[in-house]
């Protein structure tokens, strides 16, 4: 069995009573845990002893319900939504939003309200327009007198909102794995003290930073001991996230390299081609850097209770005018540690912890179906990458706004004039838009573009595009 199994085993062991009682929790153990672990919990005082029984009971239930909402994800795949399912979907992810809050809150061993604990708090606002859409479906189908004949086309956008929502839920709760992953590395006895100690501070830099964001994809190195590289490469792992704003942006864990000697986290964004720093809390800049409000304002933005460093912020900092020259150089001793953020000072062994840890990452992110592909090249571009995310963005958003039009259209069956437009030539100009769109941020995808053109509605235009989206690329 792997060490991520005996991982599990081993929290599962250290429990008494379960918190939470699932029908599949045998299936659940039969795929993941082992149940011969022979490690038992640390001799330590007794709040330390009940801190981690608490951390351990509640990352087992968090896991356990992340595996059940995979089983109702595949199940509403396969056999659509209904009231039933959707009720349970709301349901569930009002389990994994207290116990996933529970077990970052014991994670710190401690509860700091400067800290967000709760990391898909958007997911039931999705999930809960799930349910409100399939009761509004049914109630029409059901009180209206040939309402399924004349609002076929809004189920069509019905079902379509529903597949890009429950996508939406899936990365949403692919960043929890993450998270639950990374804990599981950090308070584990089978594996090393450094990989111990990365997996902690890794929560520790992460959490903030990707708050009620979306995993877009994480690419763990292929060649592992760098033997393979014809030249030096110091990222080792990528996580690709975006923000709720549509900004997009990649974690890099790099080895100490030329002008950084130590282990460290880089923030990249892929629209500016630049590293960027990391965002902060207005109280974590050293009190030492006094510039004015408005000096402020031009290389700072806040953004969900963080400050980001604005694109450039190099050149901004060069064309400010600041005065103090002590606070100038301060300033720039501050942008250079939030963009290569300090995560391990184990300078000799850099390498081979992150090598291990790299292993158990991966291991535990295969064996827990995260990704069937995670490995790769992280000196390749993510251009691609983040482009598919955006026009998966443009969907989402433009998916409520068809099915308005076209619930107007249908069942209140308003005069064309009513709408301002003839319906024909709105669906043309939605689609127009989104080809125009397609070509702005994807030029070179040719076989996209002639698949959107080929479908007889828009609604299967927009089908065609996830679907080709999940094919060849996220």
């Amino acid at each position: 069995m792997s060490n991520f199994s005996k991982s599990l085993g081993f929290i599962k062991a250290s429990q008494e009573n379960s918190l939470y009682n699932s029908l599949y929790e045998s299936e659940f153990i039969r795929r993941y845990v082992d149940t011969t672990s022979d490690i038992v919990l640390s001799d330590s005082s007794y709040d330390e002893r009940v801190i981690k029984l608490c951390l351990y009971e509640n990352l087992y239930a968090t896991f356990l319900e992340t595996f059940e909402l995979d089983k109702l994800l595949a199940k509403i795949q396969k056999m659509g939504v209904s009231v039933e399912s959707s009720n349970e979907l709301c349901n569930l992810i009002t389990l994994l939003q207290v116990n996933g809050t529970y077990t970052m809150i014991y994670q710190d061993y401690s509860f700091d309200g400067r800290n967000s604990y709760s990391l898909i708090g958007d997911l039931y606002i999705v999930a809960d327009n799930i349910r409100k859409l399939v009761s509004l479906k049914y109630e029409l189908l059901e009180t209206h007198e040939n309402a399924k004949e004349k609002s076929n086309i809004l189920i069509q956008y019905w079902d379509l909102e529903y597949r890009i929502s429950l996508r939406y839920i899936r990365n949403g709760t692919d960043l929890l794995k993450l998270f639950l992953i990374l804990s599981l590395l950090n308070i584990s006895p089978y594996y090393s003290e450094g990989v111990n100690e990365l997996a902690g501070n890794m929560i520790t830099l992460l959490r903030e930073l990707l708050n009620n964001k979306r995993i877009i994809r994480i690419v763990v190195d292929g060649d592992l001991n760098g033997k393979n590289s014809k030249r030096h490469k110091s990222t080792r792992i990528k996580i690709l996230f975006s923000m709720d704003n549509s900004d997009r942006y990649c974690i890099r864990l790099d080895l100490p390299h030329e002008g950084v000697n130590y282990l460290h986290l880089n923030l990249n964004e892929p629209v500016h081609h630049k590293a960027v720093g990391f965002p902060f809390l207005k109280s974590e800049m050293p009190d030492n850097i006094k510039i004015s409000e408005k000096e402020f304002d031009d290389l700072f933005y806040l953004h969900n209770d963080m400050y980001w460093f604005r694109s450039d912020f190099a050149s901004r900092v060069e064309k400010a005018n600041i005065d103090d020259k002590n606070s100038l150089c301060r300033l720039k001793e501050f942008y250079h540690k939030q963009s290569h953020k300090c995560i391990l000072n184990q300078e000799d062994n850099s390498l081979y912890t992150v090598k291990k840890f790299a292993e158990a990452f991966s291991e535990a992110l295969i064996e827990y179906d995260y990704s069937p592909d995670i490995f790769g090249k992280t000196d390749e571009s993510d251009e691609r990458i983040f482009a598919f995310a955006l026009l998966e963005d443009k969907i989402f958003e433009m998916v409520p706004q068809l099915r308005c039009f076209e619930y107007r259209k249908r069942l209140f069956q308003l005069e064309s004039k009513c709408l301002g437009e003839d319906c024909n030539l709105n669906y043309k100009l939605f689609k127009d838009e989104f080809v125009n769109y397609v070509n702005q941020i994807l030029p070179g995808e040719e076989f996209l573009k002639e698949l959107i053109c080929s479908t007889d509605d828009f609604c299967s235009s927009l089908n065609v595009t996830l679907d080709y989206i999940e094919e060849y690329c996220v």
